[in-house]
């Protein structure tokens, strides 16, 4: 080879390994350089304390990454997140749930995490197949469980020891919670009721159904009958006639307030329905004791017990379209990985899906949470997934809510108000 081309090749060599260092710095530039991700969650105030100090934790770790937080009530964050959807502005990192997640997805709203799962980038190894498989949605796994929840019945241990009431809290009976009710009502103070009204929660009516073999949606349609529907509302109505449940108004009064507010914690009714992680939070917030009891039981003609319970919980996703996907992916795993982690957020939604980390805090949690783990220990057993809501699984929602206050109003008779919902979710799904 001839001096002039050896010159040649020994440039064009330098030059190529040039370029690499360039595009090496340039990377480590790109990789350091400060970003600002958005991540939103709902919650009441212990709960936005809660992810302030993880994220807090979270910059300390990772100094040039800034967690722009976006925080709301229940009822505000799912009637921003649509708009913000629709408006390509949806945030980086979201908190996610089953009820809604059919409507994200359908509309390619959320990140397939499949690929970083099976890179191992997002580490699932400690986390049961079933665990993993409830965030898929047609073949995409589009959301990572926080923490596994059923909803439950919470009630005020003194009342229920004041009527004489014993009852096994994980296999009672629809008759045997009238029965307790009617109990309770002797030792009940005045302005005070033995329960809430269940007909306010589509839950108890979501369980209600799967305890006969049905489901609120079945391939995104409504998967009950008016007669279903008829038997549950007509329960509610024997109870407000008889005095079992508070006066609607006053059932609407305190709907969706803090937990320090709510009729339980206050005394004014004996037994409330929400989701097993609020249990806590109800404990905390009164001086009574409280327990925690699964969902009154369907007993078949030859006296079979139907569960029908639902694990759900809170998930967190990534958007489709965010430009900081390898950001999003390392929040999350250390979400749901990292001991440290697991010990602060203390199980708030739950048993962690991560099984090492549900053993880590199982040992030292407080008795309000031992309930509620022994409550999901009961439950998990007998729960299989819910249906997906359809795309229009919220007007659904929000119709139901809408008809049943008119027919607790008195504004309807129950034929009326279930012949009113059918004929609404005929248009809304038209």
């Amino acid at each position: 080879m001839s001096l002039r081309w050896k010159s040649v090749l020994v440039s064009m060599c330098l030059l190529l390994m040039s370029t690499f260092v360039f595009s090496i710095v340039g990377a480590q530039d790109d990789a350091s350089e400060d970003v600002t991700v958005r991540l939103a969650w709902w919650g009441n105030q212990p709960r936005h304390d809660l992810y302030a100090e993880l994220s807090d934790l979270y910059e300390d770790l990772n100094p040039e990454v800034t967690l722009e937080r976006e925080f709301n009530s229940w009822p505000a964050y799912w009637e921003l997140l649509p708009t913000q959807v629709a408006g390509n502005n949806m945030p980086d990192i979201v908190h996610m749930h089953p009820s809604f997640v059919n409507e994200y997805a359908s509309r390619g709203a959320l990140l397939d995490l499949t690929p970083y799962i099976e890179s191992g980038e997002l580490d699932l190894s400690s986390f049961p197949e079933g665990v993993v498989n409830s965030g898929m949605i047609d073949g995409e796994i589009v959301m990572i469980s926080l923490g596994n929840s059923s909803p439950g019945i919470h009630y005020n241990v003194d009342y229920f020891e004041e009527a004489g009431i014993e009852f096994d809290p994980y296999s009672w009976s629809w008759d045997e919670y009238l029965e307790i009710a009617r109990e309770l009502q002797s030792v009940m103070p005045e302005g005070a009721w033995p329960s809430a009204d269940l007909g306010m929660s589509d839950i108890a009516l979501e369980i209600f159904l799967r305890q006969r073999g049905k489901d609120f949606f079945v391939d995104e349609e409504i998967g009950f009958t008016p007669e279903d529907l008829t038997d549950f509302w007509s329960m509610m109505e024997m109870m407000r006639s008889e005095g079992l449940i508070p006066p609607t108004d006053i059932s609407q009064e305190f709907d969706d307030v803090a937990h320090a507010d709510s009729l339980l914690a206050n005394g004014r009714v004996a037994m409330e329905v929400n989701s097993g992680n609020q249990h806590i939070l109800y404990q905390n917030a009164t001086d009574a004791e409280l327990n925690l009891a699964v969902l009154p039981r369907t007993v078949s003609e030859d006296g079979e017990i139907e569960h029908g319970d639902i694990i759900d919980g809170a998930y967190i996703s990534c958007a489709a379209e965010t430009e900081y996907v390898q950001q999003c992916i390392d929040y999350i795993n250390w979400m749901v990985n990292d001991p440290e982690v697991a010990v602060i957020y203390n199980g708030e939604h739950g048993p962690p899906g991560n099984s090492e980390n549900a053993e880590l805090i199982a040992v030292d949690l407080e008795p309000a949470n031992q309930r509620m783990f022994a409550m999901m220990a009961a439950v998990s057993p007998h729960a299989f997934p819910r249906g997906q809501r359809a795309e229009w699984g919220t007007e659904a929602g929000d119709a139901l809510q809408r008809i049943y206050a008119e027919l607790a109003f008195g504004n309807l008779t129950v034929e009326e108000a279930v012949d009113r919902f059918f004929e609404e979710i005929d248009f809304i799904a038209s």
